[in-house]
């Protein structure tokens, strides 16, 4: 009996074990696309949560910065590759109740400690000139708009969650680094 009581603990105590080794640890993927598992337990709680993104003007509305508003937060989940290791992240972007205008855009942290990526990098590598970047993103919210929005003008589910995707494939487009929407 004390053997049966004895294997049963030592089970235990090894399934709790490896549960907590696979929290602690970071997945990431090489160039080959195979995954390789970085263990990096004081990496995690120095990253994790989300950093508010710096967003161009010309991107902004009235409603942002206005966190007193009634929003949704929606999250969208990216892949960030930079020298040949992808880390996997989110982007969540708040969108207020109204008009689903960009309220906040915000990265997690894990993609900005472990890449070169900083809070700014919108508005680091946002260029006068890119006109076409801004009518793909007014095209892109417009689409969503009229998919998403029945014969009498009424919202249909789904539609704030297309304008977030909106709005992160559009800061994407702003980086060095590849990022892909998942």
């Amino acid at each position: 009996m004390k053997t049966k009581i004895s294997i049963i603990t030592l089970t235990l105590c090894l399934v709790v074990f490896t549960s907590c080794q696979k929290e602690d640890s970071q997945l990431s993927y090489s160039a080959n696309n195979s995954p390789t598992v970085e263990n990096k337990q004081s990496d995690n709680l120095k990253s994790s949560g989300f950093t508010l993104m710096s967003v161009p003007s010309e991107y902004q509305t009235d409603n942002y910065g206005n966190t007193s508003l009634e929003s949704t937060l929606h999250t969208v989940d990216i892949e960030v590759t930079e020298n040949g290791t992808t880390y996997i992240g989110s982007m969540t972007v708040d969108l207020a109740d109204t008009d689903e205008s960009l309220i906040e855009l915000k990265i997690s942290n894990n993609i900005l400690y472990n890449t070169s990526l900083t809070s700014n990098f919108w508005t680091n590598h946002n260029e006068p000139d890119n006109a076409a970047k801004k009518d793909e993103h007014v095209s892109c919210i417009a689409d969503c708009q009229d998919t998403f929005t029945d014969e009498n003008g009424e919202k249909i589910k789904g539609r704030g969650a297309c304008k977030a995707e909106c709005w992160a494939n559009t800061a994407a487009k702003f980086t060095p680094l590849l990022i892909v929407l998942l």
